[in-house]
């Protein structure tokens, strides 16, 4: 099953598994119009999450948070997600 990747307009983006492009869109219609969104599939997703020191609430909420990214996940949503951050990164990066 592919993995679609939505950047929302305001540079969030969300992550979802799902047969088609159209059921991709219509899953993510929980968070917004992904219509307006740019979607794409990726592939090598990995993401990693850690058990949380403290819960506020035990009520709809998993006791865990984003710990991190796979290297070629991390390099995926750099080039995709986040170009001209990663072109600044990367010249400050020679500059030093």
């Amino acid at each position: 099953m592919p993995l679609f990747i939505c950047r929302w307009q305001n540079g969030d983006f969300s992550a979802v598994g799902a047969s088609s492009k159209e059921v991709a869109i219509d899953l993510l219609d929980e968070v917004a119009n992904a219509e307006e969104g740019e979607l794409f599939t990726v592939k090598d997703f990995m993401v990693y999450f850690r058990l949380k020191k403290e819960v506020s609430s035990i009520e709809g909420e998993l006791p865990v948070e984003l710990e991190g990214f796979g290297e070629k996940t991390y390099a995926s949503l750099f080039e995709r997600i986040y170009p001209v951050y990663e072109r600044l990164l990367s010249e400050a990066t020679k500059k030093l």
